[in-house]
């Protein structure tokens, strides 16, 4: 995590090269596209208490949840390039939303410019005992053979949905 925060400085400094002197001059904020309390939400408040020791400023975690990220995405995408606004996105926001969507309210091809790698949340895949899959292959084995009968929920889904092969 050390180099992550030093990461983060350096390329907040560079972003405001006209303003070295000064920088930073005002609270640095973090938008987090999820609720309070996740991880997502864990990973920003330790950067921030990291950057705000090291900046000698304060550094506010501002979580946005909603509609699967989008909210604090389109947030970030509006916010001022002025080195004063960072994002904390990941797989969903910034690659899964674009190709699940067929509208968003933002123009998902407008890149973020990447600053640090934060870390990595593992992803789980679970199914009631009697089921009888063991893996994911057992588990696609099964809905093939029983057509419309499984169904699943996500984290990103609004509604359990039913697996079609």
């Amino acid at each position: 995590m050390k180099h992550t925060i030093w990461a983060i400085t350096i390329a907040l400094a560079a972003a405001c090269t006209g303003a070295w002197a000064a920088y930073p001059d005002k609270p640095i904020r973090i938008i987090v596209p999820w609720p309070s309390g996740g991880a997502g939400d864990t990973a920003a408040r330790i950067v921030a208490d990291g950057l705000s020791q090291r900046l000698g400023q304060a550094v506010v975690v501002d979580n946005k949840p909603g509609a699967n990220g989008i909210i604090g995405t389109q947030a970030a995408l509006n916010a001022a390039p002025d080195g004063y606004t960072l994002y904390m996105g990941n797989g969903d926001t910034n690659v899964l939303n674009p190709q699940t969507y067929r509208k968003l309210p933002y123009d998902a091809s407008r890149p973020f410019e990447p600053v640090a790698f934060i870390g990595r949340v593992p992803g789980v895949l679970v199914s009631r005992t009697g089921l009888g899959a063991g893996t994911g292959e057992e588990l696609i084995r099964i809905a093939k053979a029983r057509p419309g009968s499984i169904t699943f929920a996500s984290w990103a889904s609004e509604a359990p949905f039913t697996l079609r092969y």
